[in-house]
């Protein structure tokens, strides 16, 4: 009778056991795909992170990139403006020193008396001012000579270069013949021609 309720038990025993393997296979089996999920979620997550930080540093490279290549161009768009400056700083140096050196020619005393025959032929009338350089009041005889009516030669600081300006009794237009004003006016024909106009 003992053996009997022995095999019993150990029947009994043996089936908590199978059933306890059985749980425990189905515990480590959801467990694993637990695990598994969790993992998969995890890894998911990381890379979903990854890729997020990744767009985020291109993002920023982006943005470095295209501020830096901005900050170039306007470093550069400057240096350039700055070289076309001092090129034509300094031809129109050079070109006011032949300039100079013109004015101290025989020539340069014909370019005045034309210059007054000129202005006296527009105005037509007495009563013209002539303004010259200090320098050149020595030609002021000249001048009125050239221009062949009553008139009057004074100094003008606003003259550099050479030349004559001009106004008359009666008119309100006044005349500028001068040096400063005919280089002036080849200034901007110079920069597009050359290439170093501020609008190129």
């Amino acid at each position: 009778m003992a053996d009997s309720q022995d095999v019993k038990m150990e029947q009994f025993f043996a089936a908590i056991d199978e059933d306890l393997k059985r749980r425990r296979a189905q515990i480590e089996r959801e467990l694993a795909d637990t695990m598994a999920r969790e993992r998969a979620n995890a890894e998911n997550e990381a890379r979903e992170l990854s890729l997020s930080v990744i767009r985020a540093e291109e993002r920023r490279a982006h943005v470095l990139a295209a501020r830096q290549v901005a900050q170039l161009e306007e470093t550069l768009s400057a240096q350039l403006a700055q070289k076309k400056e001092d090129i034509a700083a300094a031809v129109f140096s050079q070109v006011r020193s032949q300039i100079a050196a013109y004015t101290e020619t025989p020539a340069y005393k014909d370019f005045l008396v034309q210059s007054a025959k000129r202005i006296a032929g527009y105005y037509r009338r007495g009563g013209i001012a002539f303004r010259a350089r200090q320098s050149d009041l020595r030609f002021a005889d000249d001048i009125r000579a050239a221009a062949g009516v009553p008139c009057e030669v004074t100094a003008d600081e606003g003259i550099q270069l050479g030349g004559l300006r001009a106004e008359c009794e009666g008119s309100n237009v006044g005349v500028d013949d001068t040096l400063d004003s005919r280089l002036e006016s080849r200034k901007q024909e110079f920069f597009e021609m050359s290439g170093l106009s501020k609008y190129n």
